[in-house]
């Protein structure tokens, strides 16, 4: 009984850090970051481990996975949106970027069909 009480407790702490950790990119402006080449970039080559990450880099590099495996299911409709109008940017309008970091993180294409099923926009396309 009591290890169960005990694992029950170190799961509860593990959830609450996790969403702790995720509800830190609420904080940050996407749209400045988005406006602004050297922060994007920065961020850009943090995901594609080509230069270094800031603390919120590495979040997104644990975060990212998730987030695109579950199609940001998880997300609360903020993160969704935000979610939504990053891949939409990237795809839009940094197409070099966009093409990286879909071979590192969806080289099947599996991610982008959920995103085309789910939300009627093929990135691929834009």
């Amino acid at each position: 009984m009591h290890s169960k009480i005990v694992m029950l407790c170190i799961v509860s702490v593990a959830i609450i850090q996790a969403d702790e950790s995720i509800s830190r990119f609420d904080s940050i402006d996407y749209e400045e970051i988005l406006a602004s080449e050297r922060l994007l970039n920065n961020y850009v080559n943090c995901l594609l481990d080509r230069g270094p990450c800031t603390p919120e880099g590495n979040e997104l590099k644990k975060f990212l996975p998730d987030a695109l495996a579950t199609n940001c299911g998880n997300c609360s409709p903020s993160r969704q949106e935000k979610y939504d109008k990053i891949l939409t940017f990237l795809a839009k309008n940094k197409k070099v970027s966009w093409h990286e970091l879909t071979v590192k993180y969806d080289p099947t294409g599996e991610y982008r069909l959920q995103y085309k099923e789910s939300r009627g926009v093929d990135l691929d396309s834009l």
